[in-house]
């Protein structure tokens, strides 16, 4: 099989991974794609929603990252504490008002 092909591994925790660019997930798949059926499922199934792909994400992250308010509204109900959906999202806004205080510092 070739390295450019999508290929399908299953890791240590016996959770499947994606071997493409970010070391993802069906769920992380589904939370970036705003797919709320698919994640209920994936979750129900028991899914690791604690999972980070290679750049640190987590299903919220990738959420907010393309306005699925709809997924995150799914983990704010489910509320569970290996999800902490507000804490990260306070962070996320936290990092987008430094941001934009550094571009209007540099007029950028």
């Amino acid at each position: 099989m070739t390295e450019d092909k999508l290929t399908m591994i299953k890791n240590k925790e016996n959770s499947f991974l994606f071997n493409f660019s970010r070391k993802s997930t069906p769920l992380l798949l589904s939370s970036t794609s705003g797919a709320l059926d698919a994640v209920q499922c994936l979750v129900s199934l028991g899914a690791n929603v604690a999972y980070k792909d290679a750049s640190g994400h987590t299903v919220i992250h990738l959420a907010a990252s393309n306005l699925h308010t709809n997924i995150i509204e799914y983990f704010i109900h489910l509320n569970n504490p290996l999800v902490p959906t507000w804490r990260i999202l306070v962070g996320l806004y936290n990092l987008f008002i430094i941001e934009n205080q550094i571009f209007d510092y540099l007029k950028i």
